[in-house]
């Protein structure tokens, strides 16, 4: 379920920022998931 909610929000993020925003939003939403994963 975070996955899914994960690449949603990178897909409009993608959209609204373009391909080179979107990567590092989504590099940024890949490192807050993994360390909520940790806790």
């Amino acid at each position: 379920m975070v996955q899914d909610l994960v690449s949603i929000i990178t897909s409009f993020s993608v959209r609204i920022y373009g391909a080179r925003g979107g990567r590092k939003i989504k590099q940024t939403l890949d490192q807050l998931q993994k360390e909520g994963v940790r806790e």
